[in-house]
């Protein structure tokens, strides 16, 4: 929880996302916009690649909560999944003034 909870804290810092949990959750986007979100990454960063290049263009976000459900003893991300994630944000944010402009043409 704490570690969820800090990533948010710094997605939100650098990229004004306002998702509680970057890294999960169900993701939609318009047919325009997904032409423009060229992610790079897989697993768990894929989705807060997607929800921080999405916040970067200025796509409205909602939140829908969902039930959290693990088929097996795994529970999904552990520290080091974390600071890998943690390090992503941080070069994220020194690539996207480059990558995206800010302003999203709708």
């Amino acid at each position: 929880r704490f570690g969820n909870w800090m990533l948010a804290g710094v997605a939100r810092a650098l990229f004004a996302v306002t998702v509680p949990d970057i890294q999960s959750g169900f993701r939609a986007f318009r047919a325009t916009a997904v032409s423009q979100l060229l992610w790079t990454s897989s697993g768990y960063a894929a989705d807060a690649e997607l929800t921080c290049r999405a916040a970067w263009m200025g796509l409205r976000i909602l939140t829908v909560s969902i039930a959290t459900v693990y088929g097996d003893a795994y529970k999904g991300m552990g520290v080091a999944d974390g600071v890998q994630l943690l390090g992503l944000l941080l070069s994220w944010r020194a690539q996207f003034p480059r990558l995206l402009p800010r302003v999203y043409s709708r």
